[in-house]
């Protein structure tokens, strides 16, 4: 399994962007691998591109709670670099900004070309076949690991509640527990991400004039 970081940027509508825009439904464009939802009540429009992600050379992050602290690395999810105030955001890669501003430009081109209101690292837990992993840890018997959501096993929450529930039972029929086996064989076959993995390095990341429009 593999831990891997994807942009998310936001961008601020005024109340009557926010009229023409609210009953736009969640997208995904197959052209330009870029994804968006509805905007919050705030008016915040989010997007994102489906990509294979970035990764970190730190094995281990160091545990943050709510607050930000003074000393945050840059390569911490919880990292801030606000922008002008409209909120808390986080480092990003600066190689991620002009491919989703590009893409965005082909979908939504009367809001592309402003500030991003946001930015953040959204971290996935991935596995190679983007299947998750319900089992008991071969070494650990006692051990039930539900892991490996792969940027999308929060869609499937109800359902994987009750996946988990049955393996925990040892009521989960076989073909369903050798499909989330911890030791099934994988393979790539089903990763349909663009572009190519890349490693997160501090000096490449965004600061906060890197959000503005240019």
């Amino acid at each position: 399994m593999q831990a891997t970081g994807h942009t998310s940027l936001t961008v601020q509508l005024t109340p009557e962007e926010y009229e023409i825009y609210k009953n736009v439904p969640t997208l995904f464009d197959k052209e330009t691998d870029l994804y968006t939802m509805p905007p919050t009540p705030s008016g915040l429009l989010k997007w994102g591109l489906h990509h294979k992600g970035a990764v970190s050379a730190h094995s281990v992050s160091t545990p943050r709670t709510g607050v930000s602290k003074d000393n945050d690395s840059p390569l911490d999810s919880t990292a801030r670099v606000g922008v002008d105030g409209a909120g808390a955001s986080c480092a990003v890669p600066k190689r991620m900004l002009k491919p989703m501003r590009d893409a965005m430009r082909k979908l939504y081109p009367d809001i592309a070309d402003r500030d991003f209101a946001s930015s953040r690292i959204c971290w996935y837990a991935d596995t190679s076949d983007e299947d998750w992993i319900v089992d008991y840890h071969p070494d650990h018997p006692r051990l039930l690991l539900a892991t490996g959501g792969s940027g999308h096993g929060f869609k499937f929450l109800p359902v994987l509640g009750r996946v988990i529930a049955d393996r925990l039972e040892n009521k989960l029929d076989v073909e369903s527990r050798d499909l989330f086996s911890f030791t099934r064989v994988r393979s790539d076959e089903h990763v349909e991400r663009a572009g190519e993995s890349f490693e997160i390095v501090e000096e490449e990341l965004t600061i906060p004039t890197d959000l503005k429009a240019k």
